[in-house]
């Protein structure tokens, strides 16, 4: 049994409460992703599970262990930093192998765990060379390739592939999936980069403020937000989130209406101080006017050659739409629908997912769940 379970964990430093009661377990092999902005906590948190930080309050179990005070080297984890934490004087496949000397692994396995990761990491070639003598992106891997060839039953890593270029990201996050499939180890990962954690992890942990604003699988992390943080955070160009006013079976959206299928009339119901939720790239934009769409007026656009983002003035409010075509500029009148098996509605005050309606809901995989969940 490889799981990690935490139990009411909090940190604080001094009177300042950096982690605020965080329940979670993480299932033996899973990879559970840490996301959320600067100083959320989510570092914080890995430190403690490694050892790194000591635990203000709260219970921490690895396979089913108590390791609240047991040290770092007697917990059976690996550790990839986001500032490397190489040793200046050995080479690099001294760094990578000193770990599995201190534990005592015969010579054999060691070159064959060696020779396996630097493969893996494209560090043939480079064995005789010292930290100082590569890039950063370079000495990134050497610290990912020390955390994977030790095979710990649990790798933590924080930011792991923050300082690569975009193409050895890519490279480097396939080949993080492959290796955990091969060794089959409990991972937590900590990043702010959403791509991040909608391709490598089985579920992700939003944080903001040392809280978990939702715990879910990406897809429903992305489809069903369980709050505005969590929608405006996720995707890029971010959730449009807008004032909105449901009666007697409309949305009022700025200075305009339009009609709610009879499902979304019955949740609605009696909730007036609402705010809606549409992703930049759900929103069909036309250049007539057709039913049940606003209308609202361009005001800049942002090509990236495969989309475009086009800005949109609606009664004082600005929406984003994304789209693969470029035809709109400034000044173009633009009319916008909101497909309603796309759309969420949250509570002005709370911040709360309000639901979905029966029929919509089952896109949201285990439903039930969801909803207790928000509730």
């Amino acid at each position: 049994m490889k799981s990690i379970v935490m139990k009411d964990i909090r940190k604080n430093y001094g009177k300042v409460e950096v982690v605020k009661g965080l329940d979670i377990t993480v299932d033996s092999g899973e990879k559970l992703i840490l996301l959320g902005p600067s100083g959320c906590g989510k570092s914080t948190i890995l430190r403690m599970i490694a050892g790194l930080e000591d635990i203000t309050s709260g219970e921490l179990y690895l396979g089913g262990q108590k390791v609240n005070h047991l040290r770092s080297g007697e917990r059976n984890v690996s550790m990839v930093f986001q500032n490397y934490a190489l040793f200046p004087h050995m080479t690099v496949e001294d760094n990578i192998t000193y770990g599995l000397r201190i534990n005592k692994v015969n010579e054999d396995e060691i070159s064959r765990r060696k020779t396996d990761v630097m493969k893996t990491l494209e560090l043939s070639g480079l064995e005789k060379r010292k930290p100082r003598e590569l890039s950063g992106g370079q000495r990134q891997r050497v610290a990912l390739a020390r955390a994977v060839a030790k095979q710990s039953c649990f790798l933590l890593l924080d930011e792991p592939l923050s300082n690569l270029d975009v193409q050895l990201r890519e490279h480097a996050r396939k080949e993080l999936v492959r290796i955990h499939e091969k060794f089959g180890q409990t991972m937590v990962y900590v990043t702010h980069d959403q791509v991040e954690a909608m391709t490598v992890g089985d579920r992700i942990a939003l944080f903001s403020e040392g809280k978990v604003q939702m715990l879910d699988t990406p897809q429903n992390v992305y489809n069903c937000p369980a709050n505005v943080f969590t929608a405006k955070f996720i995707g890029s160009p971010s959730c449009n989130i807008i004032g909105a006013r449901e009666k007697n079976g409309f949305v009022e959206v700025g200075n305009q209406v339009f009609s709610l299928s009879a499902q979304w009339a019955g949740c609605l119901r009696g909730k007036e101080d609402l705010c809606l939720g549409i992703s930049p790239e759900q929103i069909e934009l036309r250049e007539t006017p057709r039913d049940n769409a606003i209308k609202g007026v361009v005001r800049y656009c942002e090509n990236y050659g495969h989309k475009t983002s086009v800005f949109i003035e609606n009664g004082g409010t600005e929406l984003v739409a994304s789209t693969e075509e470029s035809r709109f500029g400034p000044g173009d009148v633009v009319y916008m629908t909101f497909p309603q098996d796309k759309i969420h509605f949250f509570d002005k005050k709370t911040g709360h997912n309000v639901g979905y309606p029966e029929n919509i809901a089952r896109s949201c995989e285990n439903d039930s769940l969801y909803k207790r969940r928000i509730a």
